[in-house]
């Protein structure tokens, strides 16, 4: 709602404020150890609507906040997985079988599907802004084209994925 050029009161800015923190999954503050790492010059936010809601920059890294810390927890949870089966831990993989596919499946479509509108509006923003004059702004562009095409590739083979499963999907019964 605060995207739009709608005057609102005080009150209802604070808790649109406070709901999109929470939606976008923002608990930890991730810019200035971003700035630190990537060498990155600070940046505005596109307007103060943006601003209301979360995106307080235009570099895609920063607006997906803990979310990304979540990603890079979700791709070491991945390559442990992978070690574990490497290692011969087949034991280990065979007892939390459901937890291996619920990682490839269910943990991945839930990320990117409850987060997706994040992923667009992050994107989006920085894909205004590409630079590509030091390394940290490099790293922000390509991670914005790289989630662009994410972004646009998703719902297609979200959809394939769904019709060629629909006889597989229809037929499984929840107990």
């Amino acid at each position: 709602m605060p995207l739009f050029k709608v005057s609102m009161p005080a009150n209802a800015s604070l808790f649109f404020a406070q709901m999109m923190a929470i939606a976008a999954f923002d608990l930890i503050e991730t810019g200035p150890y971003l700035d630190v790492l990537l060498n990155l010059p600070p940046s505005d936010p596109l307007n103060s609507n943006f601003a209301a809601v979360g995106f307080e920059s235009r570099y895609v890294l920063h607006n997906m906040g803990t979310l990304l810390l979540a990603l890079i927890l979700y791709v070491i949870s991945i390559f442990l997985a992978f070690i574990m089966q490497k290692m011969g831990c087949e034991n280990v993989v065979y007892r939390g079988q459901l937890w291996y596919q619920e990682l490839f499946y269910g943990t991945l479509i839930s990320i990117v599907t409850e987060s997706y509108s994040i992923f667009s509006v992050s994107c989006l923003i920085n894909v205004q802004h590409l630079e590509w004059s030091s390394a940290g702004l490099i790293v922000m562009s390509t991670t914005a084209l790289i989630l662009l095409l994410v972004i646009l590739t998703y719902p297609l083979v979200y959809g394939i994925f769904m019709v060629r499963s629909f006889q597989t999907l229809q037929n499984h019964k929840v107990e």
